[in-house]
């Protein structure tokens, strides 16, 4: 425990950097891999293939929310015991999450391969991009159970005070993607197959390379075969806690839905590729925020375990001022090189880079904001108050579909793209006043020799 102990000491700032840095890299890595996948698919597949592409990450989404419902809400679980010195009842969640894991995984391996191709045609795939997402979605299934195992781990090393492990994993991960993916391209030409292939491979290499770390001498979590019998208690808090990050993806997902069959009524196929286009570069420019709101979680959960307080209103306020200047900074970034980002998901496809630079400037309207979002709901998990980051998650995706409904009958893919920056807008004055709530309640509750200590 004593190795972990700075969580509770060091100034907040140099702990922000400390965790959020490894962590952001990390993100940053994460949306480059599907960032590389698009680029492979739109530059030499086509526009069919990546239409596909895009309608099958509809599907991923779903798969992600499943394994963030576990992954995230053991972390957060861990984090919190670790702050009240339970070590060994910290092993036994991160057991009891593997195991759960596995159970999902298998489940979604098989409901997957019953009813891909009807999942591919609900989400918006017709003709050329229903067989290439069909193609994809069947092999990079087999992931799935490594999937949640390595998300569970990795989050758990970062947990225990390691961002630099949980930082080198992704690293990992996103070499072997990017050069495993030429090699089904090009050396074997495996087309959209390729593509899955390498995903699927480059998961699995990983679990060992975690695996391994949970057995030796520099975790403070070791892993015992008796941790792996789930916990009914610990299983029902942490799905508890990941209930928000799982409705976050999976209304996601259902919002793909309505929005991949709103594009193809719109442009058709190369509708799809442009949302595919915008949207990926979106993703990337969010990870940072991302990553930002997973470094603060194991901070704010070890001191709100530990009842400081005071430390967690410093994390919360420095993480604001922090997210901000990055969201401004990569909006403007943005614009300028608009044509050039949409570029790269493109062999020369002219509609498709004037479509796709006109529409990122538009989705990323409210951008500088974004950073409340995330610190918000990254606060409300570590602390452990699930229903106000499901209130907050909920709210976005669901309200989202009324601009969506509304301004793409008047405006079309313009008006597909507005939506998003309207309603990060509202969700943003939302969280605010969600977060001034914790956050005062907090003070109220601050022991008074911390207080003293602080002055």
């Amino acid at each position: 425990m004593e190795k972990i102990r700075h969580l509770g000491e060091e100034r907040v700032m140099k702990l922000i950097i400390r965790y959020s840095a490894p962590a952001i890299a990390g993100m940053v890595i994460y949306g480059l891999n599907r960032i590389v996948g698009t680029m492979f698919v739109g530059k030499f597949l086509g526009r069919g293939a990546m239409a596909g592409f895009t309608v099958a990450n509809s599907i991923f989404m779903i798969i992600l929310a499943c394994v963030m419902l576990v992954g995230t809400g053991s972390s957060v679980l861990i984090s919190i015991t670790l702050g009240k010195k339970q070590q060994k009842e910290a092993s036994r969640i991160l057991g009891s999450a593997l195991s759960l894991g596995f159970i999902f995984g298998a489940a979604i391996i098989v409901i997957g391969e019953l009813f891909a191709e009807p999942l591919i045609l609900v989400f918006g795939g017709r003709g050329e991009s229903l067989a290439y997402g069909v193609t994809f979605i069947r092999i990079f299934l087999a992931s799935t159970i490594f999937s949640f195992w390595n998300t569970t781990l990795n989050s758990a090393i970062r947990a225990e005070g390691q961002p630099g492990k949980a930082l080198m994993t992704n690293v990992v991960s996103f070499v072997l993607n990017t050069l495993l993916m030429p090699v089904f391209l090009f050396v074997i030409p495996m087309g959209m197959a390729g593509i899955a292939l390498a995903n699927v491979l480059s998961q699995l290499a990983l679990t060992p390379w975690l695996g391994i770390h949970f057995l030796g001498r520099k975790t403070i979590l070791p892993l015992r075969v008796s941790d792996l019998r789930i916990d009914r208690h610990y299983a029902a808090r942490m799905l508890s806690i990941g209930m928000a990050p799982f409705f976050l993806q999976f209304i996601g997902a259902t919002l793909s839905l309505v929005t991949n069959n709103i594009i193809r009524g719109i442009a058709g196929d190369l509708g799809l590729a442009v949302a595919g286009a915008v949207f990926s570069v979106y993703f990337l420019l969010i990870m940072p925020l991302q990553g930002t709101s997973t470094g603060i979680q194991p901070i704010i959960g070890y001191n709100h375990g530990a009842k400081f307080h005071l430390r967690v209103r410093k994390t919360v306020f420095a993480a604001l001022a922090f997210t901000t200047c990055v969201c401004v900074a990569e909006a403007l970034f943005a614009v300028v090189f608009r044509e050039g980002l949409s570029g790269l998901f493109t062999s020369g496809d002219t509609s498709l880079i004037a479509l796709g630079s006109k529409g990122l400037v538009l989705v990323l309207a409210a951008f500088p904001l974004m950073g409340v979002q995330f610190v918000g709901s990254s606060y409300f998990l570590a602390t452990g108050k699930s229903a106000q980051a499901l209130a907050v998650n909920l709210f976005r995706s669901l309200f989202v579909l009324v601009p969506i409904l509304t301004l793409t009958h008047f405006w079309g893919l313009n008006g597909l793209f507005l939506s998003y920056p309207l309603t990060d807008l509202l969700v943003c004055v939302l969280c605010a006043v969600l977060l001034y709530g914790g956050i005062r309640k907090s003070a109220e509750d601050t022991p008074a020799r911390e207080a003293a200590g602080a002055a």
